[in-house]
């Protein structure tokens, strides 16, 4: 775990507090998890693993709108740091708003081609937009980065599911219209 502070003095009753927090997060303990966060951010408002955690609580919680906020702030921070792009572009995709979920991981991917987890969140918002070869692509874009990336391959299955069950429908309504067809002759 790493902290990152303007201000080097006292910095053991951050730690204590940010490990609180962590560990009720790792718990699934979120209000609590929130409240220690929120404990940090109070002693440093410029602490971006405080916000970007607290915006992961946030989203466990399906408080879309708080964690944007949170991750929003981490950009106001640090425009710079590529996983708080990618955070809120997974969160916008969880409300539904692909397009700026799009955009907030190319902007991942912009400042760190070698992020894998915005390559494979991007290949999630592609897969839910139906547009199946692109979410394979950033998928496999996900393993390539890093061999070890389960959920990639996971999500790579998935499109590839969902691909073929669509080019399956395709083919099954192109065989029932030529069945039709055969019997009116």
């Amino acid at each position: 775990m790493f902290l990152i502070s303007n201000n080097g003095c006292n910095q053991a009753p951050k730690q204590e507090t940010l490990n609180r927090g962590t560990a009720y997060l790792d718990k699934g303990m979120y209000d609590e998890a929130i409240n220690e966060f929120t404990k940090a951010i109070q002693m440093d408002p410029k602490n971006i693993y405080a916000y970007e955690s607290r915006g992961f609580a946030y989203t466990m919680k399906d408080s879309f709108d708080e964690a944007i906020n949170d991750h929003t702030k981490v950009i106001e921070i640090n425009p710079r740091y590529a996983d708080a792009y990618y955070g809120r572009g997974l969160v916008y995709g969880m409300k539904g708003n692909f397009d700026q979920a799009l955009t907030d991981c190319n902007k991942a991917i912009e400042i760190n081609p070698k992020n894998a987890n915005a390559y494979d969140s991007r290949g999630v918002v592609y897969r839910m937009k139906g547009d199946f070869d692109q979410a394979i692509y950033d998928h496999t874009k996900a393993i390539e980065i890093n061999p070890k990336y389960v959920d990639a391959y996971w999500s790579r299955g998935l499109a590839y599911a969902k691909k073929n069950i669509r080019f399956c429908l395709v083919i099954t309504k192109a065989m029932r219209k030529q069945r039709f067809c055969q019997k009116e002759n």
